[in-house]
């Protein structure tokens, strides 16, 4: 899912998830699939849309842009938590 631009993963870890999306040949971004209106709640995870390009909790309907984890819509008034990516050509790394 990320060998080209706008690709984008699922990855294990975080709280609920992480999900990656490449956006350049040398950049990634990485955000936790939580959805921030609120946390506690077991469902409020985060899914990408047919789109590609955004994704949404379905239990409160708040929708975010993947390319930076801001809110688009929804009740939600917080960004998705960003992790930090470092890519030497060859290994991703994401880390806090």
């Amino acid at each position: 899912g990320l060998n080209s631009v706008g690709g984008w993963v699922y990855l294990t870890g975080g709280f609920r998830g992480i999900i990656v999306y490449r956006l350049s040949p040398e950049e990634f971004v990485a955000f936790e699939r939580t959805c921030p209106y609120d946390p506690e709640i077991s469902t409020a995870r985060v899914e990408v849309e047919s789109s590609g390009l955004t994704v949404i909790d379905s239990t409160c309907g708040s929708r975010f842009i993947l390319i930076d984890g801001s809110v688009y819509s929804g009740p939600a008034t917080k960004s998705l938590k960003s992790y930090r990516t470092n890519f030497n050509g060859e290994v991703l790394h994401i880390f806090n």
